[in-house]
């Protein structure tokens, strides 16, 4: 935000040029310290909350939707996988229509806290991770339950899929991982 006006900018990793897509949200300058946006990359959209308000904005045009939602959520997170999105609202873990703001519980009243709004979903198994004052919880959003739970640390980082390139036949392309977790893959797209 710069004054009263939102603006969704792009970096470009190797120019380090930085550009506006577009403004959003005009008139609304209050916005949650963390744990308030999303990003579906593949649909190309960027999710942002306010209160009980949910913009959509489209990442190539920057064009903008909103809905109301039924509540004020403490948090969101996208599922890339089954492609919606997720919130912590007060003690419940709830999947959001994006279309009409409307909430479906996963599971009721089994999230005692959050803390620094830290909270993330696994993209190749729909764990919910969130971190609370005392642990890092773990929730399925196949059914809601909790999966177990480990000490919290400072940040976490996603474990899961890693997805690479689009069709690249480029011989540069590489990444460098270290997940002890044997599930996890490595998923080259074209």
């Amino acid at each position: 935000s710069d004054g009263s006006s939102n603006k969704l900018m792009s970096y470009n990793m190797s120019s380090g040029a930085i550009s506006e897509i577009s403004t959003f949200a005009t008139g609304v300058n209050s916005w949650a310290a963390g744990g308030n946006n999303a990003v579906d990359s593949y649909g190309r959209v960027a999710y942002t909350i306010s209160g009980t308000k949910l913009f959509k904005i489209n990442l190539d045009d920057g064009t903008e939707e909103s809905v109301t939602l039924d509540a004020n959520p403490i948090s969101i997170g996208w599922d890339s996988k089954n492609k919606k999105l997720y919130a912590v609202n007060n003690t419940d873990i709830v999947s959001i229509n994006t279309s009409t703001g409307a909430f479906t519980v996963i599971s009721s009243g089994t999230v005692p806290s959050t803390a620094n709004y830290v909270q993330f979903i696994a993209p190749n198994d729909q764990r919910y991770y969130i971190q609370g004052s005392d642990v890092t919880r773990v929730f399925s959003l196949t059914d809601g339950s909790l999966l177990g739970s480990f000490t919290s640390i400072l940040r976490a980082m996603p474990p899961g899929a890693v997805v690479l390139g689009s069709a690249s036949t480029d011989d540069d392309e590489s990444i460098a991982i270290n997940i002890a977790d044997p599930t996890s893959q490595i998923i080259k797209l074209g």
